[in-house]
């Protein structure tokens, strides 16, 4: 009976593993052609310490799984030049998504980034389980990530896996399972605002000395529904005051340095909104008020944003969301009572206020922009109590008798 080998540190060695006088692994293998090789370690797991004054390597059994990874890989008959890191995966993947959008080459390049900066951004696909897809983005919730940054960026893995499964590369794609349970769902539910809670915030910032130059803006929020982006994109000839419409065909955003116009989000966005007698009003008060300006700052040949600040500068989407931060810190601290309102809660408000007066499905759904109607209906979960007690009150009054 073969005398079972151990290391200096009494632990059993596996075959063709062995250890050097001086304390150096190594283990032999043969490649596909027949021809004899040798991989060598100060380091037997991946758990031991390195012994003082060598270069930092990999543990020998990691070095093993790494030789018949590789094996398997040559032996179904790929190149081994195709054996390649996530990060690889994901730039060959992302060289062909082209014709996107800019907010989605944003989410891109953050997707690469993060690759770039982590661990198992470097590891072979083929080393990559569904187990260890699932931990790793358990780990980047754990390391404070939201939970939508995550599901964007398993939006970008998914696909770039199943593209190495369809060219014969992988037989499974690790990151095609069911996201909700792995990952914690921390988003705020973003809710509409009740009638009364509306009429608070509108009358604050109406009086307030400083925040009422943003009131008739946000009038336009809360009336039209219209999202952050579009409306910072509105031009004086997308306002028709003669017709009584506003017409959504573009958005403004910044990436970086750079100022960019876009389409719509989807192509239900292209769409006209009626003019109420408010969002008329504030629209004449804007109108009158930045015609007295000049924009400074081109963006793609327009020259006529409505929405400009003092400086003539293009004002944005996050520069909104600071307004109404601001506002909600202000009406906290002055009258003690804090809502939360952002502009998307405005677009959410508007809807559930529509639903409330009884406005076809459908129609709403156009004057939303959304191209499925589901998302439309969605809005309705966010009505509260308040309107179901004033619906439930209206149907009585009308089954009152005479």
């Amino acid at each position: 009976m073969l005398k079972k080998r151990t290391d200096s540190f009494g632990r059993l060695l596996g075959r063709n593993e062995y250890q050097k006088n001086d304390g150096r692994y190594v283990f032999r293998y043969r490649n596909l052609t027949g021809e004899t090789k040798y991989t060598y370690s100060w380091r037997l797991m991946d758990t031991d310490e390195l012994p003082q004054g060598k270069r930092k390597c990999k543990s020998l059994r990691e070095k093993e799984e790494e030789i018949n990874s590789e094996k398997m890989w040559e032996a179904k008959g790929l190149k081994v030049t195709d054996r390649i890191v996530v990060s690889e995966l994901v730039d060959n993947y992302l060289a062909f998504r082209i014709n996107v959008k800019e907010s989605t080459k944003a989410g891109y390049k953050t997707v690469r980034k993060l690759l770039n900066a982590d661990e198992f951004g470097f590891r072979k696909i083929d080393r990559i389980s569904v187990k260890d897809a699932k931990e790793w983005l358990m780990k980047l919730q754990a390391e404070g990530r939201g939970y939508s940054s995550i599901h964007a960026v398993r939006g970008v893995l998914r696909p770039a896996f199943q593209m190495a499964v369809e060219d014969g590369l992988l037989d499974r794609n690790p990151f095609d399972f069911i996201f909700e349970g792995v990952v914690f769902n921390d988003m705020k539910r973003i809710g509409a605002l009740t009638a009364l809670e509306e009429k608070w915030f509108l009358a604050f910032v109406h009086d307030d000395d400083h925040f009422k130059r943003h009131y008739d803006m946000f009038i336009l929020l809360f009336e039209t529904g219209i999202r952050i982006s579009e409306m910072c994109g509105l031009s004086l000839n997308d306002v028709d005051f003669e017709q009584g419409f506003i017409e959504i065909s573009k958005t403004l955003n910044r990436y970086g340095k750079r100022y960019v116009v876009s389409t719509t989000k989807t192509p239900s966005g292209f769409r006209r909104i009626p003019m109420s007698k408010n969002v008329r009003n504030s629209l004449g008060r804007i109108i009158r008020i930045r015609k007295k300006k000049v924009q400074k700052i081109q963006v793609e040949g327009i020259d006529d944003l409505v929405f400009i600040d003092g400086r003539g500068v293009p004002i944005l989407p996050n520069m909104v969301e600071k307004y109404f931060q601001r506002c909600r810190e202000k009406m906290k601290q002055a009258t003690g009572r804090y809502i939360y309102v952002t502009p998307h809660v405005c677009r959410h408000t508007f809807c559930s206020k529509m639903v409330r007066e009884g406005m076809n499905p459908k129609m709403l759904q156009y004057i939303m922009g959304h191209s499925k109607i589901e998302t439309t209906l969605d809005c309705y979960t966010h009505i509260g109590y308040d309107q179901v007690a004033y619906e439930f009150a209206k149907i009585e009054k009308q089954q009152m008798p005479g």
